[in-house]
């Protein structure tokens, strides 16, 4: 139904934004956490990771799907989201830190020394950054890929 479009398109949206959240965090996480000269391996092994995630979910979704159907497979779905939530929610990137924000712990020196506290520098920046020439010139190139698919005659719409 029409109306169904924007609901989904709406739940595209946070599930995306949620999506790149968590990709940053993790971004971030390496950061902190790894030697300079490790990060650019453990960038290749994330994104190797990555595209193997993706190519074995579909392959899973897929054999769920034409095994079980369309509702066992967004089952199987939540229930490995929930699992990797539990164990992120019990591993700590280093001891004495808090695990959640009303447990105890504190956080290193090191990272209290370069922690941001100021936002609106940072959130200026990154607006300056996208308004220079070079990130505006790739503007027509992601509309030109996002071009709407043609419909065969006898299509509805």
């Amino acid at each position: 139904m029409p109306s169904d479009v924007a609901l989904l398109g709406a739940i595209g949206f946070v599930v995306n934004a949620a999506t790149t959240v968590q990709d940053v965090a993790i971004d971030g996480m390496a950061v902190d956490v790894m030697q300079e000269d490790e990060r650019a391996r453990a960038g290749g092994m994330m994104f190797g990771g990555q595209s193997i995630g993706i190519a074995a979910s579909a392959a899973g979704s897929g054999a769920v799907i034409a095994s079980f159907g369309i509702s066992a497979a967004y089952a199987a779905a939540a229930l490995f989201i929930e699992l990797v939530t539990f164990l992120v929610l019990l591993v700590r990137e280093r001891s004495g830190e808090r695990l959640l924000p009303w447990s105890e712990g504190s956080a290193r020196p090191e990272n209290l020394a370069v922690h941001a506290g100021a936002w609106w520098p940072i959130l200026r920046n990154t607006i300056v950054s996208l308004l220079r020439p070079i990130s505006l010139v790739l503007i027509p190139v992601l509309v030109s890929r996002a071009r709407p698919t043609a419909r065969s005659p006898g299509s509805r719409r």
